[in-house]
């Protein structure tokens, strides 16, 4: 092999070497993009890895199916809990929404439709970034932001990015206290999602490149 073409044949390798080294770090930016997304509506029951003391029903139902717990005296707390997010935080602001309806345990086997009074307690939007070993409140509804009626609301909130470290973990959940009554609190149309950062800009097709 005379020296011209051994230079073209160690230029074609370089580049495609280089262009195989810009592959792979785009392959690894993509799995490390990663962001919280929870888009739950509860049709198809109570889902997979969300733990709760709620159970699923059609029943005087926000839209379709809903979560609901019955709260009363001896029964005096309730949780709907999301799977641990593992890893997903891309340390930015997490927006969480749900709707909810809050309707009196009715008499006989009458389905609930009347709106439950003030003074039934307080409802609690929870973040865990370890797993549910500690809780941070993000959002109380009770009696001074609470709209009595029969008909689902929807609560909305943000939680800031500086509390959700990149990399880390996300775990929510809604936690109910009882103060007065016997009362089903439901549940339904529960979303999560952080905001959208840029992918890596990534080559759409590579090729080698022959003579240089």
């Amino acid at each position: 092999m005379d020296y011209i073409t051994r230079i073209k044949t160690n230029l074609k390798s370089y580049i495609l070497m280089k262009k195989i080294t810009l592959l792979l770090f785009c392959m690894i930016g993509s799995i490390a993009y990663a962001q919280v997304i929870i888009n739950e509506n509860f049709d198809s029951g109570t889902p997979a890895g969300w733990t709760d003391t709620y159970t699923n029903t059609a029943e005087s139902a926000c839209e379709g199916n809903s979560e609901r717990d019955n709260i009363y005296s001896t029964s005096a707390t309730g949780n709907l809990t999301t799977p641990n997010q593992v890893g997903l935080s891309n340390a930015t602001d997490l927006n969480v929404s749900f709707d909810y309806v809050i309707l009196d345990y009715p008499a006989g086997f009458d389905p609930p439709i009347d709106a439950t009074p003030a003074g039934w307690g307080t409802a609690e939007l929870q973040y865990s970034t370890d797993d549910g070993d500690t809780w941070t409140t993000a959002l109380t509804i009770d009696d001074t932001n609470h709209v009595v009626a029969n008909t689902c609301a929807t609560m909305m909130v943000t939680i800031p990015a500086a509390s959700l470290p990149n990399g880390g973990d996300v775990k929510l959940q809604i936690a109910n206290t009882w103060a007065a009554g016997d009362y089903y609190f439901y549940v339904d149309n529960f979303m999560a999602t952080q905001v959208v950062s840029s992918a890596p800009a990534c080559p759409a097709n590579v090729t080698s490149t022959p003579d240089v």
